[in-house]
């Protein structure tokens, strides 16, 4: 008996498998809220767009946090940092496969045009932004009926499954054996108004799968015969407490936090970091001269908003160190994200962190990179595994996996490839003439890169020797110099330069 019979048949009259439906996982009730506000970091929208992601003040009116929800700006740090990492991740991998078809569905694989590349980097986004992401592999049960090639019985097809649409879940010894997730109902036509609220369920076992709306009626079911739920979560810093979830490369909270100091700031600026004009009257003034001073004052000075106190009139400028507290908080708040990810925001100098410092943040960052990189080839491998489970049924599918010699590479190094772009640029810049100063100032950030775990006294040495150099002593060459020179290598090659004297 397969883990989802009792919903198959659980009564839909008294509202039983409705309620059975909507119940959900109690990991993913503690968790829901923190991946929602993670995707939305991510892409900037949801809460982060609406306002919604704002936390009111104290004894705050409605009228206010509306007003605040209206004026409130994002800042995209969350997409800026997990695109880095895409980008390092997927630059320069490599697939290999005897099997023709396989290629072909490589270059397609969610039915809409979508190569595995693209679609494994929008996966690997929403894993990192949240702590994981599952990824369906499915196949039409029907003949196709539209355009769209998932819906071809011939051609598995890869759907992403956000963190917030799976629901439930069972885990065992043999890894997943039941899920549960929540899906849009089908789409309608533009004359209808559509309803949110209303989505229906998809639930998978290792034999069956089946589909119910969102009454809870059952509206399709089946056997799959693969022996496994084709469905792999993919997990960059896996939970240590939960086999089925992880950790998202950068904590939504403090992200949310960032988003709300942002608001603060505009707050204090906007409302309470301008100077007030206060004017004396005597102690004895009715109201009758205090509308006249508020009068004369319009009149005079072009203002009426004062406040009217016993004393001399003067300005009173607000104290701004509210206000620079706040920035100094989101300062933290920005290098604590950066930190997350394993990259640094800012440094006052080259100098002002140790080499020792500097060469343990590249290596963490490397390691990181290089974990989630066998990640990404396991896990595309895991696809390509489902894909042949569902094109060679009986357990035949890793057979036929094995007869296809499927290869997949990702990049193994990130440091070095930077580096060496980092000294061509270098090189460049020397080679524009920049002046005496401006390449030393290069070779010792040259030197500090290329050698950061030089003791003290030996980096300073190196940069005194650097700064101790005459433009004649190889600081810079000329473009004479550096033409001459390859006429001299072309020579001695045995190549003649028209115009050349004979070396």
């Amino acid at each position: 008996m397969g883990l989802i019979d009792g919903l198959v048949v659980a009564s839909n009259q008294s509202g039983e498998r409705k309620r059975l439906l909507q119940h959900t996982h109690p990991t993913y009730d503690l968790y829901r809220d923190l991946w929602q506000v993670g995707l939305d970091a991510y892409d900037g929208t949801g809460g982060f767009l609406t306002g919604a992601h704002l936390w009111a003040f104290p004894r705050e009116t409605g009228d206010d946090y509306a007003k605040r929800k209206h004026h409130a700006r994002y800042h995209n740090y969350a997409e800026t940092l997990i695109d880095i990492y895409l980008r390092h991740l997927t630059t320069d991998v490599e697939r290999e496969t005897s099997d023709s078809a396989l290629k072909d569905w490589w270059m397609d694989v969610d039915g809409r045009g979508t190569p595995i590349l693209s679609f494994l980097q929008g996966a690997l986004g929403q894993a990192l932004a949240a702590g994981h992401a599952g990824v369906l592999v499915d196949k039409a049960p029907t003949a196709p009926t539209g355009p769209s090639q998932a819906e071809d019985p011939e051609r598995p097809f890869l759907v992403v499954l956000p963190p917030t649409s799976i629901l439930d879940w069972r885990v065992d010894r043999r890894g997943l054996a039941a899920v549960k997730v929540t899906e849009a109902t089908p789409a309608r036509g533009l004359d209808e108004v559509d309803d949110p609220e209303k989505t229906g369920w998809l639930l998978w076992d290792r034999q069956q799968w089946a589909r119910f709306d969102d009454s809870g009626s059952l509206s399709a079911r089946g056997v799959h015969k693969l022996g496994v739920v084709p469905v792999e979560i993919l997990r960059p810093k896996p939970s240590r407490q939960h086999p089925f979830i992880g950790k998202a490369l950068i904590t939504p909270s403090v992200i949310q936090a960032l988003y709300n100091r942002a608001s603060e700031e505009d707050v204090v600026l906007r409302d309470q970091a301008f100077s007030l004009f206060v004017v004396q009257v005597p102690t004895e003034a009715t109201a009758d001269d205090i509308e006249l001073v508020r009068r004369s004052l319009a009149e005079g000075v072009g203002t009426s908003t004062v406040t009217i106190i016993k004393g001399t009139a003067d300005f009173k400028t607000a104290n701004m160190e509210t206000a620079a507290a706040i920035r100094a908080n989101q300062q933290y708040l920005i290098a604590e994200i950066y930190r997350m990810a394993h990259l640094r925001f800012q440094r006052e100098s080259l100098e002002a962190e140790s080499a020792e410092a500097v060469r343990l943040q590249r290596q963490d960052l490397d390691q990181t990179l290089r974990s989630l990189a066998e990640l990404l080839h396991d896990f595309e491998l895991a696809i390509a595994r489902r894909y042949y489970d569902w094109q060679t049924p009986g357990g035949q599918g890793q057979a036929a996996f094995d007869r296809a010699k499927v290869e997949v590479r990702y990049p193994t190094e990130f440091t070095m490839p930077d580096l060496e772009a980092e000294l061509a640029n270098w090189a460049s810049a020397i080679a524009l003439q920049l002046g005496e100063t401006a390449t030393k100032e290069i070779r010792k950030r040259a030197v500090f890169v290329l050698l950061p775990d030089l003791a003290p006294e030996t980096m300073g040495a190196i940069t005194r020797e650097i700064d101790s150099a005459k433009a004649g002593d190889g600081l810079a060459s000329n473009a004479n110099d550096l033409r001459q020179q390859a006429v001299q290598r072309l020579q001695a090659r045995g190549i003649q330069v028209a115009g050349a004297e004979a070396a």
